[in-house]
């Protein structure tokens, strides 16, 4: 097989699974700022600030096909969220949340575990 031949099979996205750690600091962000390229994304994320300013906090470049995981996992922990502690205080999340259900979104969202008065878990 030639460099060409090889190259046109590895040009297939496969899908890998693996573990990803949690990152040793995290940064507060309550503002983003989006920029789109045809083949990344690149996210700012700020702090909005009581004088109507946004101070910057860190940003991350994602090429495309990282974009569509990570919609598809914010969409699913969105309603994990609703379901475990109540809908998100945002005015058009209820046409999203609908829209997700009318369409199938994804798996079904486990529920957290809740303690009940003995101090016992249960779902």
């Amino acid at each position: 097989m030639d460099r060409e031949q090889d190259n046109e099979q590895n040009d297939e996205v496969q899908n890998v699974t693996f573990q990803v750690p949690l990152a040793p600091t995290f940064v507060y962000s309550n503002a983003s700022a989006y920029a789109l390229s045809l083949m990344e994304m690149r996210i700012s994320f700020g702090e909005a600030m009581p004088d109507h300013t946004v101070q910057p906090r860190t940003g991350v470049t994602l090429p495309i096909e990282h974009c569509v995981h990570l919609a598809f996992s914010l969409c699913h922990n969105l309603l994990a969220y609703d379901r475990n502690f109540g809908p998100p205080r945002h005015p058009e999340w209820g046409e999203l949340k609908n829209a997700l259900i009318r369409g199938g979104f994804g798996p079904p969202v486990p529920r957290a575990p809740q303690e009940n008065e003995s101090g016992q878990e249960w779902s």
